[in-house]
């Protein structure tokens, strides 16, 4: 079965005081190459450090911007020994595509 992933940027949490985000709530989903209509996500909440300094204004941000900060850190986060957190997600998502199961509604 081949599906195609995507990540998006669902919520963000910042300081208004300077536009630091700390918290990203991140998702990874997959869509069925064969079946619209086959599709899963992972949801995931990335907590993000304050750097010493703001070098992007809050309102420059751009989710390919956020979404690179996400994955550094869930690259760099450890699951177990042979596999991160972005891998971790990853398994999840092809183990759920890959069960036969669905989720959603029968109506819009």
């Amino acid at each position: 079965m081949a599906y195609t992933t995507t990540w998006h940027v669902l919520n963000m949490q910042r300081e208004t005081s300077d536009g630091y985000v700390f918290d990203v709530a991140i998702q990874l989903a997959a869509v069925d190459n064969d079946d619209s209509d086959k599709k899963w996500a992972v949801n995931q909440s990335v907590h993000l450090e304050r750097p010493e300094v703001l070098e992007i204004p809050y309102s420059d941000l751009t989710e390919a911007k956020v979404l690179e900060w996400c994955k550094e850190i869930l690259d760099s986060t450890q699951m177990t020994p042979n596999q991160t957190y972005t891998q971790f997600l990853e398994e999840q998502i092809k183990r759920k595509m890959e069960d036969g199961l669905g989720n959603g509604l029968p109506w819009t």
